[in-house]
């Protein structure tokens, strides 16, 4: 799980850096581009809250405020106090994993429907003649 975990995190850090590259690209367009702007900022809204779930909030915690154990602290945990063992897991650590795995599981349902709706907005944005951004193939068909 943990590498897995590790690589959801990894594709939301990169969504997140293509999303940023739409709104770029979308504030350089002549064509109405508010509709698809909205879209594009509720679609970073909605993956960080994920991504708070997957890897904790960054910014509360610099704080030393209380903030929801993230799935990543979870495994984490798992991982290191099993490492080196010889014995099998504690309770708290099956506890932990269980609680991790099914939130993962919901984290990764999010995370793929986020991603299916970029996908379309992707396609919006190539349709207005947006500029291009790092991820989107151009359409291209030969003249005759």
């Amino acid at each position: 799980m943990q590498s897995r975990l590790r690589r959801s995190i990894s594709f939301g850090n990169e969504l997140n850096g293509r999303i940023g590259a739409i709104n770029r690209a979308l504030a350089q367009t002549a064509a109405e581009t508010q509709p698809l702007r909205q879209e594009a900022d509720a679609l970073m809204r909605e993956l960080d809250k994920v991504m708070i779930v997957l890897r904790g909030d960054p910014a509360i915690e610099s704080f030393n405020e209380q903030t929801p154990t993230a799935i990543i602290s979870r495994v984490r945990e798992v991982a290191s106090g099993e490492r080196l063992s010889s014995s099998l897991p504690s309770a708290t650590h099956r506890q932990q994993y269980e609680i991790a795995s099914a939130e993962f599981s919901d984290a990764l349902k999010q995370l793929k429907a986020l991603y299916a709706r970029f996908d379309a907005l992707q396609q919006k944005v190539e349709h207005i003649g947006a500029p291009w951004t790092s991820g989107r193939l151009p359409e291209w068909e030969q003249e005759k």
